[in-house]
């Protein structure tokens, strides 16, 4: 391998050790991934983009018996400080498994159970989309793109997982739940069903920055304009107070209009 971990190819490209790694991941070519690591090669080194090391990869592609191979590297990589500090990281593989398309349950339990991974570590991803920046699993979760991590969310918080902790901007996995900006999936509603029972703070708010500054905050209330939600929200302790406009997001029901307990009818 080269110095820097990069060597050129045929075509005069760099190429990585990172990138020979996953071409001999994706032609099964375990045996020499597990000499490489033996002979005391890399396996914590970023490929070209920076994105990602061999580890990412297991997690990504779902290589459950080679990550609890290398489970010791899995602990030595979360354990760096800059993973979680840098916004420039690949990110923590437990993040990275909250965010996979397909189930992944199953993975999330191997990284926390036996791995013995952070769940409350901060998420700081290359590239990960700014609602999610400086949060946590729960945070990933709460978005609700999948259905799988409606499951995944009540483990992670049956493991400890702190409800109540904040992104970047200062939201909680609730405050994401309901927030209107990407990722926002088809399964958010029930994620807030799903926090809320585990006792979320109704109350929650926060105050995004703008320039550099702090603007008014924002409570979950004021964030919600779906009428389940608000709700919801009601049901477990919001105060109205906090949202000036609660009128708006009042419940329409077959001619009437609902708010919490409180309910005009028409006569």
């Amino acid at each position: 391998m080269a110095k820097n971990g990069q060597q050129d190819n045929d075509s005069g490209n760099k190429v990585s050790e990172v990138d020979i790694l996953h071409s001999m991941l994706r032609d099964r070519d375990y045996d020499t991934i597990k000499e490489y690591a033996k002979l005391g090669g890399d396996m914590l080194q970023q490929n070209g983009q920076g994105d990602k090391t061999i580890l990412h990869y297991l997690v990504e592609e779902g290589y459950m018996e080679l990550l609890e191979h290398f489970g010791d590297k899995v602990t030595e990589f979360e354990a760096q400080e800059w993973v979680q500090k840098d916004e420039g990281s690949p990110g923590t593989l437990l993040g990275m498994a909250c965010e996979r398309n397909t189930p992944s349950l199953h993975l999330v339990q191997l990284l926390v159970e036996k791995l013995g991974v952070d769940v409350n570590a901060v998420y700081n991803r290359q590239g990960c989309l700014p609602k999610l920046r400086g949060g946590t699993a729960l945070h990933i979760l709460a978005s609700g793109t999948h259905f799988w991590q409606i499951r995944t969310l009540e483990y992670l918080l049956s493991k400890g997982a702190n409800i109540e902790a904040k992104n970047k901007d200062g939201m909680t996995p609730l405050l994401v739940a309901i927030n209107r900006e990407s990722p926002r999936g088809f399964w958010s509603e029930e994620m807030v069903r799903v926090l809320l029972r585990h006792g979320a703070n109704a109350n929650a708010t926060f105050e995004p920055t703008k320039n550099g500054a702090k603007e008014t905050g924002h409570s979950a209330l004021e964030m919600s304009n779906h009428p389940v939600i608000t709700k919801l929200l009601l049901e477990h302790g919001a105060n109205v107070e906090h949202c000036r406009g609660i009128l708006t997001n009042a419940i329409p029901h077959e001619g009437t209009w609902e708010l919490s307990s409180c309910c005009w009818k028409p006569e």
